[in-house]
C-alpha cells in the first residue's frame, strides 16, 4: 500500500497501551517493580533481536560489497543499542541510500519504544507517588509532543519522523486510551453516550462499540491507502491534475510531509478500534479469527524479519526483485518467524524473568556485545564481506573524507560541507567550488594539475549551486545554500592564491526540480530563488551565475564552469552486476541515447551559453563529448565503469575526464 509505513503509528498506539495498562494495574495494586518491568522488556526484545541481527550479519556478510557491509555494520551496532532511529536521522541527506537497500531500517520503530519506555515508567511512578494526576500529565505531554511534531515537520521532516519527542503523543495516546479504560471508563461511556443519542436513557452500547470500530478502520485505511511518502511520492489522490491544482489552492502540497497532521489519521484510527472493545463486529468476527491472532502472537519476529529480506532482494536484485522472488521473502520471512516464535521467543520468556537475573543479564551481554563488536567492525574497517571490493561498490565518488585538516587550516571561515586538498604538498593555483557534481571533477583536475606541480582544493555543499543569493526551496527542510555558498565564495575570492576557480553543479536537475530516475533524487522536488525576487529556478540560476562569476573575475580571478555529465536512467550497477544474484539483472548496452540527455540538459546549457556570449572570459569546459558519441552516452568505457551511480563519476570516471583537460 502506498501508506503502508502508517503501521508503526498503529504499533505505537498499539504498544502504548498494552504495556502502560499492565503497569497502571501494578501501581494501582501497589506491585509494580523497576526491576521486573525491564526484566519483561528485556526477555521480550532482547532475544529475537539477536537472532535477526546475526542472521542479517552473515546474510550481508554473503551479498553485500565491502562498503554496503560497513553500513550493515553500523545500523546493527545501532540497532543493538537501540539507537537506530538517531544514526539514520543523521544520514538524512543528498547521499542517503534509499530507505529500501537499509536492511534494518525498520528498527528505528523499535528504537523509539524503547527510549519512550526508559522514560515513561519512572515518571508515572513519580507522578503516582506523588499524587499527581496522571491524566492531565499525559494529556499535556501528548499535545506538547504533536505539536512539536507538526512545527517541526515543515523544517526538518527526517526530524519530526525519526525524534522521540515528535513520535511520543503516538505512544502516550495508547497509554491514555489504558488509563480511560482502567480508571474512567463510565463517565467516558457515559459522556459519549450522551453524545450519540438524542435521549439520555437510551443506550445501545453495541452499536456505539461498531461505530467506533468502523470509523476507526475507515481512518486506518484511508491512510495506508492515500498517504504517500513525501511530496515526491504523494500518493495515488495528487495523479490527476484537477486533484494537484486542488491541493496548490488549498497548500494541501505543503503540507503532505509525513508525519505532521497526517499521523491522526492511523492514530485516531487506532485508539477507536481499541476503545471500540470486543463487543465490536469487527474486533469480534474478524480480528479474533484464530490465524489473525497467531499472526499477532509472532508479530514480533515477523517485523523483525520481513524488513530485511525485501531488502537484501532490492540490493542483490539492483532494485528490480521479481514479483516471485519478494513473494519468496515473504515467505521466508514467515518461516523464520514462526522459527524464532517457536523455538527462541517462547522457550526463552518462560525460562526468564526477574527470579532469574543471571539468565536476563547474560542476554544483555550478548546484545551488548553484538553491538560492541559492530561498532568496532565499522570504525576500524578490519571485519569485511567476502566481497570487499566489486564494481558495483559507489563508495569511490569522492577521494578521502569530506573534509581534511590541511583544508579547513587554509579555509578555516568557509561553512562548507566538503574541503579537501586533492595534494597538499603541491602548489595550490585552483578552487573547485559546487555541489557534489563539483566533487566528482576533484580527481581529475587534480591529476591534470599535478603533472604541472599543481593542485586543486574543493569546497561546497551537496544540493547547492554555488551562486550568490541563491535559496533553495524543499519543503520540511531549512535552505543551507545561500549561508554556505556565501560563505565559500567570500573566502575564495578574497584569497591572494589561488586565482583559477572552476565552478561546477548539477544545473539540469536544479533548473527542472527532478532527477531522471525516481531513486536519484531523494526527498522532495527542489526549487532555486535568487533572494529577494519571485524569478524561476531557471531564470533565478541564470542571472545568479551571472552575477557569480562577474564578483568572481573583478576580484582577479579566472572563472571556468565545466557542464554537467550524461544522467543515466538506469542503476549502473546493472552494468555489470553484482557479487551475488538471483535473477542476474545486468544490462547489454550500459548507455542512454543522447536524443534523451540533450533533452534533458537543453534548459541547463541554453543558460550557460547565455552567462558565456555575455561574459566571454568564461572559460567553459564540456565533458558530454568524451562520454557520448552521436547515438549513445556512455556509463562504461574501455571495459571501466566510470560512474558511482546514475548521476556521479566515480575515480576512475572522474580520472578519464582529466585525461581530456587543458586548463590554463
Amino acid at each position: 500500500m502506498p501508506g503502508g509505513f502508517i503501521g508503526v503509528d498503529v504499533f505505537f498506539v498499539i504498544s502504548g497501551f498494552l504495556i502502560s495498562g499492565i503497569v497502571f494495574k501494578q501501581l494501582e495494586r501497589d506491585r509494580f517493580s523497576f526491576a521486573d518491568f525491564y526484566a519483561r522488556r528485556i526477555r521480550r526484545i532482547f532475544p529475537a533481536l539477536i537472532v535477526t541481527l546475526i542472521g542479517c550479519a552473515a546474510i550481508g556478510w554473503y551479498v553485500l560489497t565491502g562498503a554496503e557491509f560497513r553500513q550493515l555494520q553500523k545500523h546493527i551496532a545501532a540497532g543493538s543499542l537501540f539507537v537506530s532511529n538517531f544514526a539514520l536521522w543523521g544520514e538524512a541527506g543528498y547521499f542517503d541510500a534509499r530507505s529500501e537497500v537499509k536492511p534494518l531500517l525498520h528498527l528505528w520503530s523499535l528504537a523509539i519504544e524503547e527510549q519512550f519506555y526508559l522514560i515513561w515508567p519512572p515518571l508515572l511512578y513519580v507522578c503516582w507517588k506523588r499524587g499527581l494526576n496522571v491524566l492531565t500529565v499525559i494529556i499535556t505531554i501528548v499535545v506538547a509532543s504533536f505539536a512539536w511534531n507538526v512545527l517541526l515537520v515543515g523544517v526538518s521532516a527526517a526530524g519530526a519522523f525519526y525524534w522521540p519527542t515528535t513520535r511520543m503523543w503516538e505512544l502516550l495516546f495508547g497509554a491514555l486510551l489504558a488509563y480511560i479504560d482502567a480508571f474512567r471508563r463510565e463517565p467516558v461511556d457515559r459522556a459519549v453516550n450522551r453524545l450519540v443519542f438524542a435521549s439520555h436513557a437510551r443506550h445501545d452500547a453495541r452499536f456505539i462499540a461498531n461505530a467506533k470500530a468502523a470509523i476507526g478502520l475507515v481512518l486506518v485505511l484511508v491512510a495506508a491507502t492515500m498517504l504517500g511518502k513525501n511530496l515526491a511520492n504523494p500518493g495515488w489522490w495528487f495523479q490527476s491534475q484537477w486533484l494537484r491544482d486542488l491541493a496548490a489552492v488549498t497548500r494541501l502540497d505543503q503540507g503532505n510531509l509525513y508525519p505532521g497532521w497526517w499521523a491522526l489519521l492511523p492514530t485516531l484510527g487506532t485508539g477507536l478500534i481499541i476503545w471500540a472493545g470486543a463487543d465490536a463486529w469487527t474486533n469480534r468476527v474478524v480480528l479474533q479469527r484464530r490465524a489473525l491472532v497467531y499472526i499477532g502472537l509472532m508479530s514480533y519476529p515477523l517485523y523483525l524479519w520481513h524488513w530485511p529480506l525485501l531488502s537484501f532482494a532490492q540490493i542483490t536484485e539492483i532494485g528490480a526483485p521479481s514479483r516471485t522472488l519478494k513473494l519468496a521473502a515473504l515467505a521466508a520471512a514467515a518461516t523464520l518467524a514462526w522459527l524464532t516464535y517457536e523455538l527462541v521467543e517462547r522457550p526463552v520468556r518462560r525460562g526468564m524473568s526477574v527470579r532469574t537475573p543471571a539468565r536476563i543479564v547474560a542476554v544483555a551481554a550478548i546484545l551488548m556485545a553484538i553491538g560492541g563488536a559492530s561498532l568496532y567492525a565499522y570504525n576500524s574497517g578490519r571485519w569485511t564481506s567476502r566481497t570487499p571490493s566489486f564494481p558495483t561498490d559507489t563508495a569511490g565518488m569522492l577521494l578521502g573524507p569530506r573534509t581534511d585538516g590541511a583544508c579547513m587550516a587554509r579555509f578555516p571561515a568557509a561553512q562548507t560541507e566538503y574541503c579537501q586538498i586533492y595534494q597538499d604538498r603541491l602548489r595550490l593555483t585552483t578552487t573547485l567550488v559546487g555541489d557534489s557534481h563539483a566533487g566528482h571533477f576533484v580527481a581529475g583536475i587534480g591529476d591534470a594539475l599535478a603533472t604541472r606541480g599543481e593542485t586543486v582544493a574543493y569546497l561546497g555543499h551537496s544540493g547547492c549551486p554555488p551562486l550568490l543569493d541563491i535559496v533553495k526551496i524543499v519543503p520540511g527542510a531549512r535552505d543551507e545554500c545561500r549561508a554556505s555558498n556565501a560563505s565559500v565564495l567570500e573566502v575564495v575570492s578574497a584569497a591572494s592564491a589561488p586565482t583559477r576557480v572552476v565552478l561546477s553543479f548539477r544545473g539540469a536537475y536544479d533548473v527542472v526540480g527532478t532527477g531522471v530516475m525516481s531513486t536519484d533524487a531523494p526527498g522532495y522536488p527542489a526549487a532555486f530563488q535568487l533572494a529577494g525576487t519571485a524569478f524561476n529556478s531557471g531564470d533565478s540560476i541564470k542571472r545568479a551565475l551571472q552575477s557569480t562569476i562577474e564578483m568572481l573575475q573583478q576580484r582577479g580571478k579566472r572563472v571556468w564552469i565545466f557542464e554537467q555529465i550524461p544522467e543515466m536512467d538506469f542503476d549502473v550497477a546493472e552494468c555489470i552486476g553484482r557479487p551475488f544474484s538471483f535473477e542476474r539483472h545486468v544490462r547489454e548496452r550500459c548507455a542512454i541515447p543522447r536524443a534523451a540527455v540533450d533533452a534533458r540538459q537543453a534548459p541547463y546549457r541554453a543558460i550557460v551559453a547565455d552567462v558565456a556570449r555575455a561574459i566571454p572570459s568564461l572559460r567553459v569546459f564540456d565533458p558530454m563529448p568524451f562520454l557520448c558519441d552521436d547515438a549513445y552516452c556512455y556509463a562504461v568505457r574501455d571495459g571501466r565503469l566510470l560512474y558511482g551511480d546514475n548521476n556521479h563519476l566515480n575515480v576512475d570516471g572522474s580520472r578519464w575526464i582529466g585525461g581530456k583537460l587543458a586548463l590554463d
